[in-house]
């Protein structure tokens, strides 16, 4: 089982070219998981118990910027953070309109 699962790391490394200075994060959850596991290990998610005792000045809340092309659940979860959450808009070609990141 462990063969499996780091031949299938290898793989998912080979099919996104990851490079030796990219990180890899895999769990069993999807998407969602992932995502999850990601903010908490940027800490970024307070505890629900202590939201209401936690006061984040401004300045120090980050930036997360958003696109339309993100997974459904990624917009919410990152809502419950201590981000500060932008969705950057799309072009007339349906990409991130990257000029619109000028005044940020």
């Amino acid at each position: 089982m462990t063969f499996a699962y780091h031949e299938a790391r290898n793989i998912i490394k080979n099919h996104v070219n990851v490079s030796k200075y990219d990180l890899l994060i895999t769990v069993g959850t999807g998407m969602t998981g992932a995502i999850n596991k990601f903010q908490r290990i940027l800490g970024l998610c307070l505890n629900e118990n202590l939201k209401d005792y936690t006061k984040v000045l401004e300045e120090k809340r980050p930036i997360i910027f958003l696109s339309h092309m993100e997974h459904h659940s990624d917009p919410t979860s990152w809502l419950e953070t201590i981000a500060k959450v932008k969705v950057i808009p799309s072009n007339t070609n349906g990409l991130p309109c990257l000029e619109s990141l000028v005044s940020y």
